[in-house]
């Protein structure tokens, strides 16, 4: 464990800043501590079966907020798939954005960097996504039952996250009404004519626009709509900062 643990930190002092690096071992501590609380939720998500009849009970203010704003948030999504790779945090594509955080923070601690990136990071930038993590309450663990170019079913479960306790949920089953995307392509290219001195380049310009199925992206949308649905419905009190 020890060899593991001086491993994660060259990995982070090869990635960072100085600063920046200064910032994550401040506060390691408590955000491991908060990563590790929802591991342990993650562990306990097969017991908890399908819901079908939805119903949050939620103490305390329930904030989300996007990573890019200043705002503090009390609650984020997840993954359930995510819980058990925040030792080894990987970036999936397919994720919602506000579903981020937890993984952002995992691979701040592991990697020194942001979520399958490797570019340099700045202090502040680590503070603010470390100190969301800190401050976190509550979670929303998106669980996917099934899914399809158009059709996803299954739920979002909430908890607390010092005590793991259940706080209820509701169920998902979206049917997308896709989309097809426009794509305009742009190619330029350059030809010479005449003889030694007298050769002139000409270049041509040529735009063409094809039509690319965005079925993915639009129920991933419709999925980020039915959730901020259902949290805003059952707890009235919640906020949502974009």
């Amino acid at each position: 464990m020890r060899r593991v643990m001086m491993g994660a930190v060259l990995v982070v002092v090869a990635g960072c800043e100085p600063a920046a690096k200064r910032a994550i071992e401040e506060s390691r501590a408590d955000v491991q501590a908060q990563l590790a609380r929802a591991q342990k939720i993650g562990t306990a998500l097969a017991s908890v079966p399908p819901v079908t009849k939805e119903g949050l009970t939620m103490a305390g203010p329930v904030v989300l907020a996007a990573n890019h704003k200043d705002e503090l948030p009390t609650a984020t999504l997840v993954y359930a798939e995510d819980l058990p790779a925040l030792t080894a945090p990987v970036l999936e594509n397919d994720r919602l954005s506000g579903a981020k955080l937890l993984s952002e923070c995992a691979s701040l601690l592991t990697q020194g960097q942001h979520l399958g990136t490797s570019t340099t990071i700045h202090a502040n930038v680590v503070k603010s996504y470390l100190a969301k993590c800190k401050n976190l309450k509550h979670v929303f663990v998106i669980r996917t039952r099934k899914k399809a170019a158009r059709e996803l079913t299954g739920d979002v479960v909430a908890f607390e996250l010092a005590s793991g306790k259940y706080e209820g949920g509701f169920p998902l089953a979206i049917t997308s009404a896709g989309r097809t995307d426009k794509v305009s392509n742009t190619t330029t290219s350059t030809t010479r004519s005449g003889v030694g001195r007298r050769a002139r380049a000409t270049k041509t310009v040529t735009t063409t626009e094809s039509s690319v199925n965005a079925d993915e992206s639009q129920l991933r949308s419709d999925l980020d709509d039915a959730i901020e649905d259902g949290i805003t419905r059952l707890v009235p009190t919640a906020k949502f900062i974009d």
